[in-house]
């Protein structure tokens, strides 16, 4: 049978050989230049990111793959990390950014250390999101451990759309070798450039500590010594000549000639602690004082360190001397000034003495005057009362027996009879307000629910008959002192209902707010609002509303004696806390106290 011809007179059978020789020339040259540009990225001076990328990159191309990744080991945490990813693909994070060893197919290969190889991805149990092959028409597969010596360096793995041959895996695999030598080169460069940067760190540490050392031996003043007890030789430093007043070289390097420059006071205690020293009992330590050929005295530390040979003989010694001149005359200097404050705390403590007993002698004479004014206040009160019961019960009787017979002169009584009401209510005001101080009770504590209702109830009258109202919320337990606790919110309630406006029924709220310790979390104060609705009043009055006897308004207008507000202010302090207020002309008045929820028992006790 004779081959059928094609167009060209060419055999079909030659024309279908020389496509395939063509296609598998083709992927030959492919292959070659994948290996090639591998190789070259392998040995450019790169970070190790732009040196796989070179790689993956190189893969896409060549291999015709939809994507190529590589990833290498982190072997403290055991897990491979991506550093490279080209073609679909190309960012770094997501699931794949760190896939630990032995999970999914990437970790498989690591911990296996072997290939994986499919040309059918679509059922391989090692890819798990088998719609995404589907719907990506991925096909083949192929992942490589990169080994050297038998080390773990990481994973190189690619998705491809097409059937891989052997000629490409074999390259791949080729290739895999290769990236992980480059990458331990790479790795091994490094370590060796981390070594020699610190290596040259630590050398310019060197010098500059060496420097650093002579500068501060010449600012601070130190010499050293060096002494060949054998030859009797010393030799001093520069820095040791000026600390004696010498000029560089001048000292002729001998124990006499360091004996004479010593301070004769000194020189005794002096050779003492340099026998010492020789003899190895102890380290050479001592300070003196040195004279200079002009006759300057300076002050010196010496310190040294003596090298004995066979039994115990004294043969080299190495030392410092230091300038202690300015510590010296600060030591003296706060000697001199400790004699003056000994001195001074002496007449100190005698004038305190003194005015101890000058304040002992004013707080009781204070003492007895405020006994005696509460004791003047609550008697006379009392003493108060007896005329002002009889002024009342004559002017009844008067007006019961002789009403008819005084014609104008009734006018007269009902003043006198009204100044005489007036006058009691008064005393009984300033008979409350001393009793805060001279009538108060323990600190206990108080619901302070039950007292306002207990207000409310016995205010219930007033309340009516200005139509008023009055709204409460919940209040808190304190430790106080019910009946004044009492006392200082019927004032508040009573102020609120008597400055109503005309035209408009007082309504008055009654609530608290808690400021916890921010340490312990605890309610540590309670601050109560008495708010109104009435006439208010102008802020800048604010100090004078508190002070007894004053008033904003006159007697004609508002009732009372100008005590109430003083009296919750006299209580509030008691307690430890403050009064306040907010006020606007015309729109009403809101009176803010805060009082601890925990009495102390020293507070108490400096208050009683």
């Amino acid at each position: 049978m004779v081959p059928t011809p094609d167009p060209s007179g060419v055999p079909q059978e030659k024309t279908q050989l020389a496509k395939r020789v063509d296609t598998m020339l083709n992927e030959q040259a492919h292959l070659g230049r994948l290996s090639l540009e591998v190789s070259i990225a392998l040995t450019r001076e790169e970070t190790l990111q732009e040196m796989l990328t070179s790689c993956t990159d190189a893969l896409v191309r060549h291999l015709d793959a939809a994507f190529a990744r590589i990833w290498t080991l982190n072997e403290e945490e055991q897990v491979l990390e991506l550093q490279a990813s080209s073609g679909m693909y190309t960012h770094l994070n997501g699931g794949h950014a760190r896939v630990p060893v032995g999970a999914l197919k990437i970790g498989l290969i690591a911990a296996e250390r072997a290939p994986h190889l499919t040309n059918k991805v679509v059922g391989d149990p090692r890819v798990s999101d088998q719609e995404w092959a589907k719907r990506e028409g991925m096909v083949a597969f192929a992942g490589y451990p990169m080994l050297v010596r038998e080390r773990l360096i990481g994973v190189v793995a690619m998705f491809a759309r097409h059937p891989l041959n052997e000629d490409a895996l074999q390259t791949m695999e080729t290739i895999a070798n290769g990236i992980a030598l480059g990458v331990e080169r790479l790795r091994i460069l490094e370590e060796r450039e981390r070594l020699l940067v610190r290596e040259q760190a630590a050398r310019i540490e060197a010098e500059a500590a060496h420097q650093r050392l002579e500068l501060a031996l010449q600012i601070g003043h130190i010499g050293t010594f060096e002494w060949n007890i054998p030859n009797n030789h010393i030799h001093w430093t520069p820095e040791l000549e000026a600390l004696h007043g010498l000029s560089p070289g001048e000292f002729e390097g001998n124990y006499e000639n360091w004996v004479r420059r010593i301070h004769p006071d000194d020189l005794k205690q002096a050779e003492e602690n340099l026998h010492e020293a020789l003899a190895g009992d102890s380290p050479y330590n001592a300070e003196y004082r040195v004279v200079w050929p002009d006759g300057t005295v300076r002050w010196l530390l010496a310190k040294g360190q003596v090298s004995h040979g066979r039994h115990g003989r004294p043969l080299h010694m190495i030392g410092v001397n230091i300038d202690i001149s300015e510590r010296k005359a600060t030591e003296q200097e706060k000697i001199e000034m400790n004699q003056r404050l000994q001195d001074l705390n002496a007449n100190l403590e005698t004038m305190v003495a003194q005015r101890t007993e000058v304040l002992n002698q004013l707080n009781t004479e204070l003492q007895r005057s405020n006994q005696e004014l509460q004791d003047f206040a609550y008697v006379a009160s009392h003493d108060l009362q007896e005329p002002l019961r009889k002024i009342q019960a004559f002017g009844n009787l008067l007006e019961e027996e002789y009403g008819q017979a005084l014609g104008d002169g009734r006018g007269y009584l009902e003043r006198m009879r009204n100044a005489a009401s007036r006058m009691r209510v008064l005393i009984n005001d300033l008979l409350t307000f001393s009793r805060v101080t001279t009538k108060a009770a323990p600190f206990a504590e108080v619901d302070l629910n039950e007292i306002v209702r207990e207000v409310i109830d016995d205010l219930g009258p007033r309340i009516q008959a200005t139509k008023g109202s009055v709204e409460v919320g919940q209040l808190l337990t304190i430790e106080a002192d019910s009946q004044q606790m009492y006392q200082a919110f019927q004032n508040l309630i009573t102020n609120a209902l008597k400055f109503h406006q005309p035209d408009l029924p007082p309504a008055v709220k009654v609530y608290a707010e808690v400021q916890d310790d921010p340490e312990t979390g605890q309610p540590q104060q309670c601050v109560l609002f008495v708010e109104d609705n009435g006439i208010g009043f102008d802020e800048k009055y604010l100090d004078r509303i508190f002070t007894v006897f004053q008033r904003l308004h006159g007697k004609s207008e508002y009732e009372g004696t100008g005590i109430g507000l003083a009296v919750v202010r006299k209580i509030v302090e008691r307690h430890g806390g403050t009064v306040t207020a907010r006020s606007t002309v015309g729109k009403g008045t809101t009176f803010i106290v805060t009082l601890p929820v925990v009495q102390s028992s020293k507070k108490e006790t400096e208050l009683e």
